[in-house]
């Protein structure tokens, strides 16, 4: 009995006899054990060797994995912020693939007219994730220059700091995440509120005599 690597067979047919008298008929039941890890959506196959005195009789049979998709997008953090001494963040993007067969993701980006997203990034980013593993994107933000940057009333440009990326699997399946982008406000003013503030007392002295020192 051969089986695919990592695959074992529970009872052991090795070097074990059957008497089939004329026009009988047996079946001998054959168990395996898979593993894990096993790469669902292929055939395997399984050959049975059976011998007599005169000659040798191959079986072959073929064992189906279905295929169970569980890929994923995820991410750490979705809100990113700017500071005026650096312009550019990083957005991480994650990708994990928990089902037992390798996804083909394409990720698509739809950008803000503030942010420009690096060149690496396209609308054709194929990522081939192998089952029962997970990986990092990473991708380079900048923000767009004022002097660059046009503000068109008649639409509503809320989502001009904002990244929308989607994630489409090899199912068709689509799952989707928002990154937004702010920038850090480096001042701070702290009021003070004037009915706590310490009690301030002026004193003054006044000379009334003044042929003598006081």
């Amino acid at each position: 009995l051969d089986v695919p690597a990592g695959w074992k067979h529970l009872n052991d047919f090795n070097n074990k006899n059957y008497v089939l008298n004329p026009g009988e008929t047996q079946n001998i039941p054959i168990r395996l054990s898979i593993p894990q890890s096993v790469v669902g959506g292929l055939a395997y196959v399984v050959n049975v060797v059976a011998s007599n005195n005169k000659k040798e009789f191959v079986g072959i049979a073929y064992v189906k994995i279905p295929k169970y998709s569980a890929w994923k997008l995820e991410n750490s953090k979705n809100k990113i912020y700017f500071n005026k001494y650096h312009n550019k963040e990083d957005l991480k993007i994650y990708l994990s693939n928990k089902g037992n067969a390798s996804e083909l993701i394409n990720l698509k980006f739809k950008t803000g007219n503030k942010l420009v997203l690096s060149d690496s990034a396209n609308n054709n980013n194929y990522i081939l994730l192998p089952p029962f593993k997970d990986t990092v994107l990473t991708y380079s933000v900048s923000t767009v220059s004022p002097d660059n940057t046009t503000y068109d009333y008649a639409q509503n440009n809320w989502n001009d700091n904002e990244i929308l990326v989607s994630a489409i699997g090899s199912d068709g399946a689509v799952q989707k995440k928002n990154y937004y982008f702010f920038d850090l406000d480096n001042n701070y003013f702290n009021p003070r509120n004037e009915a706590s503030s310490p009690l301030n007392v002026e004193l003054s002295a006044l000379n009334l005599v003044s042929g003598q020192t006081p």
